[in-house]
């Protein structure tokens, strides 16, 4: 079922959906009057509607029931990627959305290649973002922020509390998370990702400095890229959110 965000205020009995959302399902997905669609709130709720009409630009829907959504996970988990080269960033937020982010803080690390400017791929970032958002049946998108220095990732992972992770580390995952989860009972984690090149040995020194952890995935080296669903599918089936 096509699932679209509005705020609250903006949503009633009736409401119309407008721009590239009703493109988006008059065109592409070629819906017609009596379908079923979804409109998140927000703030958690999950608001059913049938279609009912079709303008030029417009979709005009009509309210048939409310619920709470179940599309977003209790542990929050701020994910801060190293921007990537290519088209790499864009598919680590996409993934990072579906696989339940909270929140995606891109950026640059000294073995990034790619080093975009503030600015300039905010909103197309957070377009990724809506969008999966809206596939996956998320009750909000998440918010990509704008591109920071490794410095600024640092010090705002260490006030959320987590880890860097690198790959020459011995502490296990399983046992860090199990002991913040369920001995230290925390709601809210924090995850640096690496780009392509890694962290240096003096990032990583500088990360335990600030209070984060260290920490590795495994005896294999994973492309960056595919860290964040390793990370998020870990995480959370010990958390036993799926």
């Amino acid at each position: 079922m096509p699932k679209f965000f509005m705020p609250p205020e903006k949503l009633g009995e009736r409401v119309f959906l407008e721009g590239e959302d009703a493109r988006h399902l008059s065109r592409s997905l070629r819906a017609r009057v009596g379908e079923k669609v979804v409109i998140a709130d927000g703030v958690g709720n999950d608001h059913a509607y049938t279609i009912v009409g079709f303008t030029k630009e417009t979709v005009e829907l009509e309210r048939t029931g409310i619920s709470r959504s179940e599309g977003e996970p209790q542990l929050k988990v701020t994910l801060f990627i190293a921007a990537a080269k290519g088209d790499k960033t864009e598919t680590m937020i996409q993934k990072s959305v579906e696989c339940g982010a909270y929140r995606i803080v891109p950026f640059i690390s000294q073995n990034c290649v790619s080093r975009p400017e503030k600015g300039k791929k905010t909103e197309r970032w957070n377009k990724i973002a809506h969008d999966a958002a809206g596939q996956c049946g998320r009750a909000c998108p998440p918010e990509v922020s704008d591109v920071v220095s490794f410095d600024e990732a640092v010090r705002e992972a260490a006030l959320i509390g987590g880890a860097i992770l690198y790959e020459h580390e011995e502490e296990k995952f399983g046992t860090y998370i199990r002991r913040l989860l369920f001995e230290e009972k925390r709601g809210e984690l924090a995850f640096l990702i690496g780009s392509e090149g890694g962290f240096t040995e003096k990032e990583v020194e500088k990360a335990r400095a600030a209070g984060l952890a260290s920490l590795s995935l495994g005896p294999r080296i994973l492309r960056c890229e595919s860290v964040p669903d390793f990370l998020l599918g870990a995480l959370f089936a010990i958390a036993e959110e799926i």
